[in-house]
């Protein structure tokens, strides 16, 4: 059974280290990361709306801030097609966009500070 428990952990660290970074970008946005739970727009039930996935939109009003969530899709009008991988980066880890302006609440920066190079 131990053995058993080894080969199985092995093999789910081998898939992960053999994504592409596109689907290891995926997995993280869909994911861990959860970014379409404030970037996506919801319907009056709080479903995500088909066809809007990161597009922006969603209304947070919490007592300490208001907060409509920005397009984050590759749009090069609307979202962040034009930012650089740096940039990108800087906005998820620092919470800077690229004009120099803080990416405020509810944005949680300090639990994606630590994310690496890779992801």
């Amino acid at each position: 059974m131990k053995g058993s428990l080894c080969i199985a952990a092995l093999l789910a660290a081998t898939n992960a280290f053999a994504q592409s970074p596109l689907e290891r970008g995926k997995y993280l946005v869909e994911g861990i990361l959860t970014c379409g739970n404030c970037h996506t727009p919801k319907d009056r039930d709080g479903k995500p709306i088909a066809d809007r996935e990161l597009a922006g939109g969603f209304v947070i009003n919490a007592p300490i801030f208001h907060s409509v969530s920005p397009n984050i899709t590759p749009d090069k009008e609307t979202g962040i097609g034009n930012w650089t991988d740096d940039q990108i980066v800087d906005a998820i880890r620092n919470g800077k966009r690229p004009d120099g302006t803080t990416i405020g609440p509810p944005m949680p920066i300090e639990y994606y500070r630590n994310l690496s190079d890779s992801d």
